[in-house]
């Protein structure tokens, strides 16, 4: 099982990581919920972020892979159409390194070619289909 966890950082992606070693109210075959809250290591610090998805697999190699430290939460801190909507958010937000926002197909505010821009991040296939 891969955690992918979503983080403030300047690198708008989601980050793989393995469950702690001991996950708050979750079994050893249960899989965390979305949305919860989860304490990991990032370079020399510790950083929370959400979990945005659940993966069997992971693009960086398995000894590479950093363990989760904590789960925060036992239950989500956002209900799940709260989550759907900061998912679909992220797909259509666009940041620009300028620090303008726009929504994705509208029309581009005038910037340099080096500015490109960076999205915000959420693992695809996490939306609550009901």
């Amino acid at each position: 099982m891969i955690l992918q966890i979503a983080l403030d950082t300047p690198l708008r992606r989601v980050f793989d990581y393995r469950p702690p070693a001991k996950a708050l109210g979750v079994g050893t075959h249960d899989a965390p919920r979305p949305g919860v809250r989860v304490r990991v290591p990032f370079g020399r610090q510790q950083l929370i972020g959400i979990l945005v998805g659940v993966a069997s697999e992971s693009a960086v190699a398995a000894p590479k892979l950093k363990a989760a430290l904590e789960i925060l939460d036992e239950h989500p801190i956002v209900d799940p159409v709260t989550f759907d909507l900061l998912c679909w958010a992220a797909e259509m937000v666009v940041l620009e390194r300028d620090g303008t926002t726009r929504i994705v197909g509208s029309q581009r505010p005038a910037r340099s070619a080096a500015a490109g821009p960076a999205r915000l991040a959420c693992a695809k296939g996490t939306r609550h289909h009901r």
